[in-house]
């Protein structure tokens, strides 16, 4: 068989077991990997299973027996310790690569272009389906480190191949954690390198029922375990408050001297009449707020529809605008909350929320002109007792999962928040509506970082719903200079990291 290594280069295999891991994968798994020509396959085994020893030294495995309490965080350090080449392979009993692929995935590290490598599985078309935590994690993750290109790569699954130099910048202590390690290579400046593959999900050929599997839209103890990982490491490796992403263009300082009874915004009270629904007006009144900034194009058509809704009252935030926008509102029953500066979409919101009176509040932009019938469902989900009326945007599940978007920060930070059925909805979508209950619980200037509400509004055990489905990416205008310079996205990633940041704070105190 030919030389498959540079002749400078040796290769250690440590092959990661637990209790049940059956004898004929460990066996099959040496037969397999002799392709690679390693200079040693390391084991770590439960000292009682003797026969099992036995058969894996007879295929020429590195043995190191351990009690059955030792973990599989504890089992990859010891083989990272023992390993003697200078390049260390790890590998589980899931590993969806064959040999020849294996040889691949590992040229970066023989060849010396990168110090570590990592796998990312590319779905195939016939076999997109519900993105697993792991990978939704490992893409938000890397993108909070400003890692994009590695995708949804991590260490926290194998197989991953370490050079002895990464190894000893890492210290092999660190591998307890692998995604704390991972986070720390990329903190090194070592190089990456990123294997991308096309393979079906198969099965496992060894599962843990209990610690894999939950009931629908639960987390299941391995699941749990994963983001507590990513949470540790991000605690460590993510500076507070936003780890450097833009804030945009919000007025927090303007909100801050609200906050403290100064203000400098125009409150214009239309002369037209408002309906109301005169049934229960404490419980039932409605108030709608608008942010908009040169939106005459929208804002008639827009108010038009809202006024079916029969609100109290119609709270549209102008800021910043040079058109006609603040007449037309005007002319069209709503009360005018006007400033001469662009104040940013989620501060006009939160501006918005301070001045409403309604007992429900509805939450939409005034970029886009959404029907009565889409708004309503929204309205009713409060009026029905829910607290939290979210946008169901969980669509985005039933096809290929674009990791190169803001999807996997929303995904990733509802699961943290043991929110899975919310999928990928957020406060960041309108429409959304809110009880005067939960306004009160989290206060209307958290509605300046959307995400950041929404954690509180978990944190306060408020009741939130999907009432509905509303296609806002098809309803929105097109902004050159914020949708396609990748400004507004990099706000959102930015308002993640400050939602986790105080999730957090709240467990830690």
């Amino acid at each position: 068989m030919k030389q498959v290594t540079p002749p400078e280069h040796t290769l250690s295999i440590v092959v990661l077991t637990v209790e049940a891991t059956p004898v004929p994968w460990i066996l099959d798994m040496t037969k397999r990997c002799r392709y690679l020509r390693p200079c040693e396959f390391i084991v770590v085994l439960d000292r009682h299973r003797k026969t099992v020893i036995a058969q894996a030294k007879e295929a020429g495995c590195t043995i190191h027996a351990v009690d059955q309490a030792v973990s599989i965080d504890d089992r990859r350090v010891m083989g990272a310790k023992a390993a003697k080449g200078t390049t260390v392979l790890f590998l589980e009993q899931d590993c969806r690569l064959e040999p020849e692929q294996l040889l691949s995935f590992l040229q970066p590290v023989l060849y010396g272009t990168a110090h570590a490598v990592t796998p990312h599985r590319k779905p195939l078309l016939e076999d997109i389906c519900l993105p697993q935590t792991e990978e939704v994690w490992a893409a938000c993750f890397n993108k909070l480190m400003n890692r994009e290109d590695l995708l949804a790569c991590s260490m926290n699954d194998t197989p991953y191949a370490l050079t002895q130099h990464a190894l000893s910048v890492l210290g092999t202590a660190a591998l307890i954690n692998p995604i704390a390690a991972y986070a720390a290579l990329m903190k090194s400046g070592l190089k990456i390198a990123r294997y991308s593959y096309s393979a079906p999900v198969t099965k496992p050929r060894y599962t843990n029922l209990q610690e894999h599997c939950a009931v629908q839209y639960e987390l299941s103890p391995y699941e749990r375990k994963t983001i507590d990982r990513y949470l540790q490491a991000f605690a460590s490796y993510i500076a507070k408050p936003r780890g450097g992403f833009p804030d945009g263009n919000r007025r927090r300082d303007l909100i801050e001297k609200l906050r403290n009874g100064i203000t400098s915004f125009k409150v214009i009270r239309s002369n037209s009449h408002m309906s109301t629904d005169t049934a229960s007006p404490n419980e039932r009144a409605l108030s709608v707020i608008v942010p908009a900034r040169n939106e005459e194009a929208t804002i008639a058509p827009l108010l038009e529809q809202l006024h079916r809704l029969e609100p109290a009252e119609l709270i549209v935030v102008v800021n910043g605008s040079q058109d006609r926008t603040c007449e037309l509102a005007l002319a069209h029953g709503a009360t005018v909350v006007l400033s001469s500066e662009a104040l940013g979409t989620d501060t006009g919101r939160a501006l918005g929320a301070y001045h409403a009176t309604g007992r429900i509040l509805l939450f939409v932009d005034g970029d886009m002109v959404l029907s009565a019938h889409d708004l309503y469902p929204f309205v009713l989900a409060i009026r029905q007792g829910y607290d939290v009326a979210l946008n169901d945007q969980n669509y985005h599940l039933e096809r290929e999962f674009p990791l190169r978007s803001i999807l996997p920060s929303v995904y990733a930070l509802n699961l943290a928040l043991d929110q899975k059925p919310l999928g990928t909805s957020s406060m960041v979508m309108v429409p959304f509506g809110l009880s005067r209950k939960a306004l009160n619980a989290i206060g209307w200037e958290s509605l300046l970082c959307p995400p950041r509400a929404l954690a509180a509004c978990v944190r306060h055990a408020l009741r939130i719903v999907l009432p509905h489905r509303v296609n806002v990416e098809k309803a929105n205008r097109l902004r050159p200079e914020k949708h396609m310079t990748g400004t507004a996205m990099n706000q959102i990633v930015g308002d993640h990291i400050e939602a986790l940041h105080s999730m957090l704070d709240y467990r830690n105190h």
